[in-house]
């Protein structure tokens, strides 16, 4: 089976955004353009997604546990049901939050929003 890579995930997103139920686990996709992508239910665990450009996506369902996403833009992205067990959020741009932060705890070193 052919590993995909991070040029050839470039390709596909060049041509269509839909990578809803994917496996990218553990990959390095650091700066991918994934605005307005369809990544439902899509396993992005261990994946390193500094710099990513999510605006726009719709991420439901998404695991994203253990993923880096330090300096990645998740405005206006749709995270109902996404999973961030461990998730590093540094510098992470939300805009305008789309879920609420109360009755939710964070730990500093994990969670630092610009």
């Amino acid at each position: 089976m052919a590993m995909l890579t991070r040029p050839k995930l470039q390709l596909i997103l060049n041509g269509r955004k839909n990578l809803a139920g994917c496996d990218l686990s553990g990959l390095d996709l650091n700066g991918v353009d994934f605005s307005g992508a369809n990544l439902r239910n899509t396993n992005l665990s261990g994946t390193n997604l500094a710099g990513c450009n999510f605006a726009g996506a719709d991420l439901y369902g998404a695991n994203l546990n253990y993923a880096f996403m330090h300096g990645a833009d998740l405005r206006d992205t749709n995270l109902d049901a996404t999973t961030m067990l461990n998730t590093r959020l540094l510098n992470v741009n939300f805009g305008e939050p789309a879920f609420l932060f109360e009755d939710m705890t964070f730990d500093e070193d994990v969670f630092a929003v610009a």
